[in-house]
């Protein structure tokens, strides 16, 4: 299966060749398959540990087993999926901010809530664009790191009670989300790429 690919790939590049397109190198690191498969190990078995609170000697074993099957599975995906992401430390912190949003979005909500069924002040309801520095979608082309911190930025502000990300568009290079009530973008938001309404 392996030849059937470099062999495609040889004649998609010799066929570009000829027809003079210009080829341009993908950029960001190159992934490192031990270094994802141990981390999806080594953090499978951890939370296996913290969810059946101890370690008794049959329920090491079932752990192992299933966290050899979910890295089996991670390693499947990976393997398949033809974009690889470039995830940096400093990106991945971004978290950090995430549970202080929560809390400040869960009493906006709830403010919201009462409001509502008060019938004081409805729900604004809001789809918002907002510009996103986007991964461009041409092979050649992708940069890893922005794929990631387009994976992390809809995961985090999704995260959020008050907002919802539906989606980036790539080539627009444009995030629309829904809120409940327009806030300012987090600071989490723009240091993973977000910017003001285009």
């Amino acid at each position: 299966m392996r030849l059937k690919h470099l062999r495609s790939q040889s004649e998609s590049l010799t066929s570009d060749m000829e027809n003079g397109n210009q080829l341009e190198p993908q950029t960001g690191p190159r992934p490192r398959p031990r270094a994802m498969l141990c981390l999806a190990l080594a953090s499978t078995a951890l939370l296996w540990i913290v969810f059946v609170a101890g370690v008794p000697a049959q329920e090491l074993v079932v752990g192992a087993l299933c966290a050899a099957a979910f890295t089996a599975f991670i390693f499947s995906m990976w393997r398949a999926q033809g974009e690889h992401l470039a995830l940096r430390v400093c990106d991945v912190l971004e978290i950090r901010q995430v549970p202080a949003q929560i809390v400040r979005d869960a009493f906006l909500v709830i403010r919201i809530l009462f409001g509502d069924l008060l019938g004081t002040r409805p729900a604004e309801s809001l789809y918002i664009v907002h510009a996103f520095d986007a991964c461009a979608r041409d092979p050649q082309k992708i940069d890893g790191r922005k794929l990631a911190r387009e994976v992390l930025a809809v995961a985090y502000m999704t995260a959020s009670p008050n907002s919802i990300v539906l989606g980036i568009h790539q080539e627009r290079s444009l995030m629309l989300m829904h809120q409940l009530a327009k806030t300012p973008l987090p600071a989490m938001a723009r240091e993973l790429g977000a910017g003001d309404q285009p």
